[in-house]
C-alpha cells in the first residue's frame, strides 16, 4: 500500500508539478510522512521530576483500581510494582489513563497522540513484531526536558544488564530555531524495539512531553 502511494506521488509530482523548485524534495518528504509512527503524550502535574517507563520491557503492568464500595473495580495497565521489584525504580508506566502518583504528588496522564490508536495496543503489538527505530522526536515547551537522558536497557532474568543513557543535550542546540523539539536520528544504527526493551524518560515537574517513534 505504501509503495503504491509513493509510486503515484513520484509520477504526479515529477511529471505534472510546475511550481517552485523548492518542492523538489516532495518525494523524500512524502516518504518520511507516510511512516510507521506511534506517538505518546504525557503530562505530569507533580512538583518534582518523575521517571516514566515509556517501554516497560516484558514486565507485567496489569493492576486494579479499587474505589468505593459502590464503584466497580477497574483494570488498568500502569502498575509499576513488577519493575520496582526488579530494581527499576520508576514513578509511572504509560497507559491510556489519568491517575494519581504515589505520595500525593499529583496526577499523571498519558494518551496516544492519534486518538484512533491506543497505547495498550502499541505495547502489545511490539511484543510480537520487532521493528527497527528510524528516529525519535521529543516535543516539550519545557526545555528542561532536554537536560536529561533517555535510558535504554534490555533486562533479563539471568543477570544485571547494562543500562545505556542517551544524552538529550547532544541533540539540543541553544541556537536552533525551534526550541520545543529535538530529533534523535538512528540512521545507520540498528536499534530494534524488542519485547524486552526498557525505555525510561524523565519528565520535568509540571510539564507535558510528547515522544514520537518512527519505525523502518
Amino acid at each position: 500500500m505504501k509503495n503504491n502511494y509513493l509510486q503515484l506521488a513520484n509520477k504526479n509530482l515529477s511529471n505534472n508539478f510546475t511550481g517552485e523548485s523548492i518542492m523538489s524534495n516532495s518525494i523524500s518528504d512524502l516518504t518520511s510522512a507516510i511512516a510507521n509512527k506511534f506517538g505518546v503524550t504525557m503530562t505530569s502535574a507533580a512538583t518534582t521530576p518523575k521517571l516514566v517507563a515509556v517501554l516497560p520491557s516484558y514486565y507485567k503492568t496489569l493492576g486494579i483500581t479499587v474505589g468505593a464500595s459502590d464503584v466497580p473495580q477497574v483494570l488498568h495497565y500502569h502498575n509499576k510494582q513488577a519493575l520496582i521489584d526488579a530494581g527499576i525504580i520508576v514513578d509511572a508506566v504509560i497507559d491510556d489513563d489519568t491517575w494519581a502518583l504515589d505520595g500525593g504528588a499529583g496526577n499523571f496522564t498519558a494518551y496516544s497522540t492519534d486518538p484512533s490508536k491506543k497505547i495498550r495496543d502499541f505495547l502489545e503489538y511490539i511484543k510480537f513484531y520487532t521493528r527497527s527505530l528510524d528516529k525519535i522526536l521529543i516535543h516539550s515547551a519545557n526545555i528542561a526536558t532536554y537536560r536529561n537522558s533517555i535510558r535504554l536497557q534490555q533486562p533479563n532474568p539471568y543477570y544485571d544488564s547494562q543500562r545505556m543513557p542517551i544524552d538529550l543535550n547532544q541533540y539540543f542546540r541553544v541556537d536552533q530555531y525551534q526550541d520545543d523539539k529535538i530529533e534523535l536520528d538512528f540512521t545507520g544504527i540498528d536499534l530494534q524495539v524488542t519485547p524486552d526493551l526498557l525505555l525510561l524518560l524523565p519528565i520535568p515537574a509540571n510539564s507535558t512531553v510528547s515522544i514520537d517513534f518512527f519505525f523502518r
